[in-house]
């Protein structure tokens, strides 16, 4: 080996920072291949990730979460012997088309000197010569389970169909000072929605709005702002770039509708999840703190229908 290449790889070893932008390449949202430059959102989580063990991300759609944790566990694979990662998407699509993808991507277009030999690979698994691992895999999946990863990523777990049999059966397969990431966008009050509001919970939570994404913007006005778009953009005080790129991807990607644009792309995490509920009334927020007590008026009679209507004015 020429001493530069090896010079290089003891560089890259321990230059995270180094090795992503001169040799991890991705697709961008042109599909066009570049290097892995972490934006604003990622360098965030980036520190965030050096720092806490067990994170909980909420997010927007399309900041870069996966790719980000992707590239990080793909450098740890790469270089220390015998790390194991687990990832774990909520469909075999997701699987297919959006996380193995960016894993083989990485390796594909490594320099010869730095691509440690595969002893096995499919779309599901990397097998490097120096047993580490890499897994990829959905909630429903046994093969996703087995071995015992230092390294776990749960992509869209709010989405897992069995989230407690599948939580308990990744989380007691862990090794010893594990990894853990779990990152979601919203889909209702459901257990993702508990375990943002548990307090006791020993994760570190942290919310990605889309504006934090400088890609949420545009300079072309192409459509009237609705009302309902400028209220969001007076309220949260919008840039007039971000308001062209709100109210283009309100009408085009979300339909028109409210639920939908909050659900895909919020601002505030509270907002997401009741939003993303489909509930039967148009909108509904969290919080408020109701008087206690509880008065009858009438004993229930059995096999009477009743009708609740309240009042949500004042919380």
């Amino acid at each position: 080996m020429k001493p530069a290449h090896r010079a290089e790889i003891q560089r890259c070893s321990w230059d995270f920072d180094y090795f992503c932008e001169k040799y991890l390449k991705i697709l961008n949202k042109r599909k066009k291949l570049v290097p892995l430059k972490p934006n604003p959102i990622q360098a965030d989580f980036a520190g965030i990730m050096d720092a806490q063990p067990f994170t909980y991300v909420l997010k927007s759609r399309k900041v870069g979460i996966s790719t980000f944790v992707a590239a990080k566990f793909f450098w740890k694979a790469l270089f220390r012997p015998g790390f194991e990662v687990a990832v774990i998407a909520h469909t075999e699509k997701a699987v297919l088309e959006n996380i193995a993808p960016i894993y083989h991507r990485f390796y594909e277009n490594l320099p010869k000197f730095l691509k440690v030999p595969l002893r096995h690979q499919t779309v599901h698994k990397m097998h490097f010569a120096h047993d580490s691992r890499i897994i990829i895999g959905t909630a429903n999946s046994e093969g996703s389970r087995g071995g015992t990863p230092v390294a776990l990523h749960c992509s869209e777990f709010s989405r897992y169909d069995n989230p407690d049999e599948t939580m308990a059966a990744l989380f007691n397969s862990l090794g010893e000072d594990p990894e853990v990431v779990l990152e979601t966008t919203a889909n209702g009050m459901n257990f993702a929605y508990s375990m943002w509001v548990d307090d006791e919970l020993e994760y570190h939570r942290v919310f990605y709005p889309w504006t934090d994404d400088p890609d949420c913007s545009s300079k072309q006005f192409k459509y009237a702002v609705p009302v309902e778009i400028q209220e969001m953009v007076d309220e949260f005080e919008l840039s007039d770039e971000q308001s062209n790129w709100l109210t283009a991807t309100y009408r085009l990607k979300c339909n028109s509708k409210m639920r939908i644009l909050n659900q895909e792309y919020p601002i505030v995490a509270e907002h997401a999840f009741v939003s993303s509920g489909g509930r039967f009334f148009h909108a509904s927020y969290p919080g408020g703190d109701p008087e206690a007590g509880y008065v009858e008026h009438a004993p229930p009679a059995k096999w009477h229908c009743y009708v609740m209507g309240v009042d949500t004015a004042s919380g």
